[in-house]
């Protein structure tokens, strides 16, 4: 396809994946060091000199084991996310046919992750509410409007 006649929905979903693609990746590598951090929170504690009862040991070891494993867990996750992003959005600005399903398919995960999310802790925040808007406008555009998908080579 012939990227200098991209629809304009496309290239700004181009840019604003690309964005998100990058913002995931910040996050993702500063968890990862956290989880790295609160795995060796054992080591850390055995070496600061004070002396700890075998309860506090197995417990600060209990906890830096679990939750090194939990933090390096969701770092990863973003990771995943960042790299499945930029991908999109590279098919995005190349006007690639897959980069049309793999649009709709992750910004539909990412709204139902985030409606999960405001269940399971009882509410939301405006910024979440926002990106949720975004995401929906950029699945109904892509389903329906006739322009991405001819761009994209689904017509």
């Amino acid at each position: 396809m012939n990227t200098s006649a991209r629809s304009t929905i496309v290239t700004v979903t181009a840019i604003w994946t690309l964005v998100l693609a990058i913002f995931n990746l910040c996050i993702s590598l500063p968890v990862l060091g956290l989880g790295a951090l609160t795995g060796s929170l054992g080591q850390i504690a055995s070496q600061s000199g004070e002396e700890l009862t075998a309860e506090q040991q197995a417990a600060i070891a209990a906890v830096g084991g679990v939750g090194g494993a939990l933090v390096t867990v969701v770092g990863v996750l973003f990771l995943l996310i960042a790299i499945a992003l930029l991908i999109d959005a590279v098919g995005l600005f190349q006007s690639k046919p897959w980069s049309w399903m793999l649009t709709v398919v992750l910004y539909g995960i990412y709204v139902v992750l985030t409606v999960i999310g405001w269940l399971a802790n009882n509410g939301f925040n405006v910024l979440s509410l926002i990106f949720v808007v975004i995401s929906v406008a950029i699945i109904y555009l892509f389903w329906t409007n006739a322009e991405v998908k001819r761009n994209l080579g689904k017509e």
